[in-house]
């Protein structure tokens, strides 16, 4: 099956201090880390990094003039925002959606998600070990987003997070205990949004 995939590097980084996708973690920017796991999981038909706009996207040092970039068709929309441009820029059944500040997210993760593709599905996303749903290292189904999507980022009122939308759709939800994966799986999510997350990135990749 061919899939797109979609690498969002174009979050404010407000709390992290500076741009993330830019950030070297192990000898490597998050930026190009994602694209090598994706990369590495899927040999998608097509592989592109999202970012909010044309101005924000001039911060980045892209992966390579070979990997295109698109930017958010709404400003100010945030994640869901981001999905929007990507479904919009699809030419797959299916995309799959990275954000880049995952620095633990497998290619062997990414494979498992894939596996649970299926036409009685809209979405494959896993969870946590603590529960939580996690929309930006998932599979879309484009027709089964994209047009209710539209709808929803050009209006001006307050949009649902992208687990509300999760919850309306016939998502397949892939638990933690399916991750046959290393001990230190369960920051397999670990999401880098402070300083603090990323001294406990260093001690995980340290050990």
């Amino acid at each position: 099956m061919d899939i797109d995939a979609f690498i969002f590097i174009g979050g404010k980084s407000s709390r992290f201090g500076s741009d993330k996708a830019n950030f070297v973690f192990d000898g490597v920017t998050l930026a190009e880390r994602a694209w090598r796991t994706v990369n590495d999981a899927l040999k998608p038909a097509n592989i592109s990094f999202i970012a909010g706009s044309a101005d924000q996207a001039k911060q980045f040092s892209v992966l390579s003039s070979d990997v295109p970039m698109i930017f958010d068709i709404y400003p100010d929309r945030g994640a869901i925002g981001a999905l929007h441009a990507a479904l919009n820029n699809a030419r797959s059944e299916w995309i799959f959606v990275l954000a880049c500040d995952f620095p633990f997210v497998s290619a062997e993760l990414i494979r498992l998600l894939a596996k649970r593709l299926s036409a009685g599905h809209d979405a494959v996303v896993p969870v946590s070990a603590n529960g939580r749903l996690q929309p930006l290292c998932a599979f879309y189904r484009v027709e089964a987003f994209l047009g209710w999507l539209d709808e929803l980022v050009k209006g001006q009122n307050k949009l649902p997070s992208l687990k509300e939308i999760l919850q309306s759709k016939r998502a397949c939800l892939v638990g933690f205990d399916e991750f046959s994966f290393p001990a230190n799986s369960v920051d397999l999510f670990l999401n880098l949004n402070t300083r603090a997350d990323l001294r406990r990135a260093d001690k995980m990749s340290r050990d």
